[in-house]
């Protein structure tokens, strides 16, 4: 049987259809995952992230699925396969940044979850919680050889959701009341365009436009 890690590298290198993640590895030569935000992203999982680790953005949780169960059956090939397991649902989820990576045999998979304007709320949250849950089980322990993590990126931290319906491996272990999470760079002011009527009020349909600007702080 090949080497699982291999083969789930191989997979989740050919299910990767995302347009931009192509533009940007031509564009910047190459995919890659910065110094500083492997030893960040490290230091908040509490394992070292390799340089040569996998990344993919908008990744499909689907995809993640298909490509974990085919390498863990040591399928190399195309074929079709009964799916009680419920592995391709056909829609949308999915994960702003992928990382997986291989160390002491264990294959880390990292998802993370970014939001630059506004904050996460319980709807948002529920399905993409009880997807990832039925991926990795309650306790993260599902597949053999493989440790799921779901992190949390934006400005600051913000909780106007609940965690007592995620998933055990979602919050650290020694404080269940917190998730994991990395703060986001932000310019130190973004603007926002609206349409509106004459007077500034923001209108769908509106003759006008309004821009508004806010600091970052």
């Amino acid at each position: 049987m090949p080497d699982k890690y291999r083969l789930l590298h191989q997979w989740l290198l050919q299910f990767n259809w995302k347009e931009r993640y192509y533009l940007v590895d031509h564009a910047l030569d190459g995919f890659k995952l910065g110094s500083p935000f492997r030893e960040q992203l490290g230091d908040e999982i509490g394992i070292r992230v390799p340089a040569n680790a996998f990344a993919a953005m908008d990744y499909h949780l689907d995809w993640i699925y298909a490509a974990i169960t085919l390498s863990a059956e040591g399928i190399e090939s195309d074929g079709h396969w009964e799916t009680p397991a419920n592995v391709a649902t056909g829609k949308q989820l999915d994960t702003d940044l992928l990382v997986v990576f291989e160390l002491d045999q264990i294959t880390h998979i990292v998802m993370v979850e970014a939001k630059a304007k506004g904050a996460w709320d319980n709807k948002q949250m529920r399905t993409k919680v009880a997807r990832l849950t039925e991926m990795f089980g309650e306790n993260g322990n599902r597949w053999g050889g493989v440790t799921p993590h779901w992190v949390l990126m934006s400005p600051r931290p913000n909780r106007k959701y609940a965690l007592d319906y995620w998933s055990k491996w979602m919050k650290k272990a020694e404080n269940p009341d917190t998730p994991y999470w990395l703060g986001l760079r932000l310019p130190s002011q973004l603007s926002s365009l609206h349409q509106s009527d004459k007077n500034g009020k923001p209108t769908d349909g509106g003759d006008w436009f309004t821009v508004k600007t806010k600091p970052n702080s």
